[in-house]
C-alpha cells in the first residue's frame, strides 16, 4: 500500500502495517513490508521480538523506496546474541541491537532502496541516539560507542589529496611520487590526513598556489617515514614527523648570495650542509636558537670569511674555505667541535730516528736522542767541530781553538781579525734557530740552471697553486710575493688583473705577480737608501728611489764628432808649414794681396804646407787656420761583464 496525506493537518499517513511480529531465526533474516505479502511471511511490524542463539546474524530491512519517510519499527532482541540491522542494500549498517536491548528505527530518507534510517535505543526509562548515525569521518560505531577509525587508502603514483580524504590514511606504495593537495583555504582549518610512505622512493608533498608546508615549498618523506599533515586554512603543517633510521641525516646545498642571512627551517634541519658561491664580503649565517649539530663544508671562493652564529648576540665561528667542520650550538653560542681538510689517518709509524710509534689512536712523537749535550759550542776564540749523520742531525759536537788544525785559521797579518762561529744545539742535536743566512728576496748569482728554494729573476710570474703563474704556482711563493708586492711598484712587479687592496688579498684571489726582470742588467745601489739624501750619482730612471728601477742601453754606440782646430804663425817670407799640400795652391804667390783666407779640405791627421810671397806686404806675417769635421767609429759603453743566472730567494 502507498501513503496518503491526512485531510486535516496535511500530515503524511504511513501505510497500514502489522502491529506485532516475532521471529527466532537461525540464519540471516530478510524482512518485507506487509503490503508486499511475501510468501515467507517475514514482514517488518511496528513491534518485533527477535530471539536467536546463533551468533553474527543480520536482519535486513525492506526497500525504503516503497514507503514514505516516517515508516518505523521497534526491534527488541530477546535472544542471547547481538543482531546487526542492515539497510536493504545488505551493506549499510543501520545499527546493532545487543541482547536485551530495544531499538526504535525510523526512515528519514527514501531516495534509494537502502534509505536513510535513524535509531533510538529504548531502555529502562532512557533512550540514546544510534552511534552509527553519529559516526563521521575517522569515526565508527561499536554498539553504542563512537570509536576512531583509520581507513587506509593505498596510492601507487602521483596523487592530489582532496577534502573527502579527511581523517584517512594516505599510503604511498609506489616509487618516487609527488602529491599535490588542493587548496588549504578550500580544505579549511582543521582538515587533516595521515601520510605514510610505504613505497620504494621519496614522497614529496608539494602545495600549489604558493602555499607552504612547515614554512617550506615542499616536504620530502623518505621510505618508512610518516606524519599527520593538517591545514590551518592558509598553509599545511606536519605533526609527529617520524623519520626513518636510514634517513635521519639529510643534506642541503646552500648557495651564498648575500653577506648576511638566516637559514630557513628546512636548511637548519639538514645536518649535512654544503656552502657554495663567490663571497662579496665577510659573510654571516644565523642558525637561530635551536640547539643542534651540523656537518659543514665551506666550498665558497674569494678572500672573505664565512661565520656561523646563533644570532647577533653570538660571536660565532669562522669556517675556513675548503674545510670540513663539525659545529654545535647550545642555543646561545656556536662552537667548532672538529675541523679537517680531507683524508683520514689511521696509523702513524716511526723510523729509527723517531720514538712513540706506531700510533693508531693517540700518542706522542719525539726525536730519538743523539747523545749530544745541549749547550752552546764555539766562541770568539774557538769554533765548533761537528759530526753529521745522513739525516742531517748532529751526532757529535766539540770545539777547537782558532788556529788549530781542526779550526778555521784567519790570518791577523792579512788584516782579518779572528772571529769564532757559535751554534746553539738542543738535546736532539738540532739547531733550533738560525740567525742570518739567505733570506726571502735575497739575490744569488750562480752558474746553476736551477736552485731549490729560489726562482729566476726573469720577469716571469709567481703565485698560488691556482694562480696560473708562468714560473712557479705554489703556496711557498707567498713570502716573496708579499715582499715584492710591498716594495716594488706595479711597473716593476705587475699583478695580473691589477693590484687589489693588499698582497694577502691578491694572493688569496689567485692573482699572479711578475718578479723583477734582471735579464742583461747589472745592479747598482739606490740613490736614496733608508731615507738618506739623494746621492745624485745616477740619472734618468736610475735616479728614482723606487726599488727595482732600471734603464736600457745598447752595448756599443757611434758619435758624430765636429773638430775645429785653429792656430797662426808669423815670420819672414818663405816661412813653411811642413807637410803635403792638399788642394791647388802652387807658385810663388798665393794671391793674398788683401786680407782673406784660403781654405783647404783635408782629413783628420793630414797636415797642410803653405809657402809663397805676401804680395804688397813684405813686412806682414802669415797666419794659417786649420779646421775639419768627421765621424768616429763605434766604441764600447759597457764595462767588461760576465753573465750568469740571477736567483731570488722565496
Amino acid at each position: 500500500m502507498t501513503a496518503f496525506t491526512r485531510t486535516f493537518g496535511g500530515q503524511v499517513v504511513s501505510p497500514t502495517s502489522v502491529s506485532y511480529a516475532t521471529y527466532s531465526p537461525t540464519t540471516n533474516l530478510t524482512l518485507f513490508w506487509p503490503f508486499q505479502d511475501p510468501a515467507s511471511g517475514n514482514v517488518l511490524a511496528w513491534q518485533n521480538d527477535i530471539a536467536t542463539g546463533t551468533p553474527s546474524l543480520s536482519v535486513t530491512f525492506p526497500d525504503a523506496t516503497l514507503v514514505s519517510v516516517g515508516a518505523s519499527a521497534l526491534i527488541n532482541n530477546t535472544g542471547s546474541q547481538t543482531l546487526t540491522i542492515l539497510a536493504n542494500d545488505g551493506l549499510t549498517t543501520i545499527g546493532t541491537v545487543a541482547s536485551g536491548q530495544q531499538w526504535y528505527f525510523y526512515l528519514v530518507g527514501n531516495s534509494n532502496a537502502a534509505g536513510q534510517w535513524r535509531g533510538v535505543q529504548f531502555g529502562a526509562g532512557t533512550s540514546s541516539a544510534s552511534a552509527a548515525s553519529l559516526a563521521g569521518a575517522g569515526l565508527t560505531a561499536v554498539v553504542t560507542k563512537l570509536n576512531q577509525n583509520l581507513v587506509i587508502q593505498p596510492k601507487v603514483g602521483n596523487y592530489s589529496p582532496v577534502a573527502s580524504d579527511l581523517a584517512t590514511v594516505l599510503q604511498s606504495t609506489g616509487g618516487s611520487v609527488v602529491w599535490t593537495p588542493g587548496s588549504a583555504a578550500t580544505f579549511g582549518n582543521g582538515w587533516f590526513v595521515y601520510v605514510i610512505n610505504d613505497g620504494s622512493g621519496t614522497l614529496t608533498w608539494t602545495p600549489s598556489g604558493g602555499q607552504l608546508i612547515d614554512s617550506a615549498a615542499t616536504k620530502v618523506f623518505q621510505p618508512t617515514e610518516s606524519a599527520v599533515i593538517f591545514s590551518d586554512g592558509a598553509n599545511f603543517w606536519s605533526l609527529g614527523y617520524g623519520r626513518a633510521l636510514a634517513s635521519t641525516v639529510t643534506a642541503v646545498s646552500i648557495p651564498v648570495t648575500s653577506t648576511s642571512f638566516t637559514l630557513t627551517s628546512s636548511q637548519a634541519a639538514a645536518q649535512v650542509q654544503d656552502y657554495s658561491g663567490f663571497l662579496t664580503g665577510p659573510t654571516v649565517v644565523q642558525y637561530g636558537t635551536g640547539p643542534g649539530f651540523w656537518f659543514v663544508r665551506n666550498n665558497t671562493t674569494n678572500a672573505f670569511t664565512l661565520t656561523l652564529e646563533v644570532n647577533g648576540a653570538d660571536t660565532g665561528v669562522v669556517i675556513p674555505q675548503g674545510a670540513f667542520s663539525i659545529v654545535r650550538s647550545n642555543g646561545s653560542n656556536m662552537s667548532i667541535a672538529f675541523t679537517a681538510t680531507s683524508g683520514t689517518v689511521t696509523s702513524v709509524a716511526t723510523t729509527s730516528n723517531l720514538t712513540g710509534g706506531p700510533i693508531t689512536t693517540t700518542g706522542t712523537l719525539d726525536l730519538s736522542s743523539t747523545g749530544v749535550t745541549a749547550a752552546s759550542y764555539g766562541s770568539v776564540s774557538a769554533v765548533p767541530v761537528l759530526t753529521v749523520d745522513v739525516k742531517g742531525r748532529i751526532t757529535n759536537a766539540t770545539t777547537a781553538a782558532l788556529g788549530s788544525s781542526a779550526a778555521i785559521n784567519k790570518s791577523a797579518a792579512a788584516g782579518i781579525p779572528d772571529a769564532g762561529l757559535m751554534l746553539q744545539l738542543d738535546t736532539n742535536g738540532l739547531v733550533p734557530s738560525v740567525n742570518g743566512g739567505v733570506q726571502t728576496g735575497d739575490v744569488v748569482w750562480s752558474f746553476a740552471t736551477a736552485k731549490a728554494g729560489f726562482v729566476f729573476g726573469s720577469g716571469q710570474s709567481i703565485g698560488s697553486a691556482t694562480s696560473g703563474a708562468t714560473q712557479r704556482a705554489n703556496a711557498d711563493t707567498q713570502n716573496l710575493y708579499t715582499l715584492l708586492w710591498n716594495n716594488c711598484s706595479n711597473t716593476v712587479c705587475p699583478v695580473v688583473g691589477g693590484r687589489g687592496a693588499t698582497a694577502a688579498a691578491d694572493f688569496s684571489a689567485n692573482k699572479a705577480l711578475s718578479v723583477p726582470d734582471m735579464r742583461g742588467t747589472t745592479v747598482a745601489g739606490m740613490d736614496v737608501i733608508n731615507g738618506s739624501a739623494n746621492a745624485g750619482r745616477l740619472s734618468g730612471a736610475l735616479s728614482s728611489s723606487s726599488m727595482g728601477a732600471s734603464n736600457s742601453n745598447a752595448g756599443t754606440s757611434t758619435a758624430t764628432t765636429s773638430i775645429t782646430s785653429s792656430g797662426s804663425t808669423s815670420g819672414a817670407i818663405g816661412v813653411s808649414v811642413a807637410g803635403p799640400l792638399f788642394g791647388t795652391a802652387t807658385g810663388s804667390s798665393l794671391g793674398l794681396a788683401s786680407p782673406g783666407a784660403v781654405v783647404f779640405a783635408t782629413t783628420v791627421g793630414d797636415s797642410v804646407s803653405v809657402s809663397g810671397t805676401l804680395v804688397g806686404n813684405t813686412s806682414g806675417s802669415l797666419s794659417v787656420l786649420v779646421s775639419g769635421t768627421g765621424t768616429s767609429s763605434g766604441f764600447n759603453i759597457v764595462q767588461s761583464t760576465m753573465v750568469m743566472n740571477p736567483f731570488i730567494k722565496l
